[in-house]
């Protein structure tokens, strides 16, 4: 008999994975109620700036990009793929919706989208 052995991931069995999103500085809705975020991918590998991956705990309709202040704002580095885990993978609770977007300044404002497009999947519950 064939044994595979794997990486087990530090996210909850139970999550639900929103795979390659292309998040640009429109945000986009991931969870319309509470969300449990585990984990984000990001990819910035196509950008030779910083992008800054941007998380509202609000719907999406409320997010006005560049002046509505988001919960977290995680940097990414040009040219690289990161993987943030929250809460040690534990997980953060977004309690009332989750919206995200991804500009190329981080705070608050900025509005502009990176040239290239960045690629997110989330794990949420």
């Amino acid at each position: 008999m064939a044994v595979t052995a794997g990486v087990a991931s530090q996210t909850n069995l139970h999550t639900t994975k929103h795979k390659d999103l292309d998040v640009g500085s429109a945000a986009l809705q991931v969870g319309s109620g509470a969300t449990e975020v585990f984990a984000v991918e990001i990819d910035n590998s196509a950008n030779t700036v910083a992008s800054y991956f941007k998380m509202w705990n609000t719907l999406f309709s409320s997010v006005s990009v560049g002046t509505t202040v988001p919960l977290t704002v995680l940097k990414i580095p040009a040219g690289v793929k990161r993987i943030h885990f929250f809460n040690g993978g534990a997980g953060t609770t977004f309690g009332t919706a989750l919206a995200v977007a991804c500009v190329t300044t981080g705070g608050t404002g900025g509005s502009t989208a990176p040239v290239q497009d960045v690629k997110a999947t989330l794990w949420t519950d």
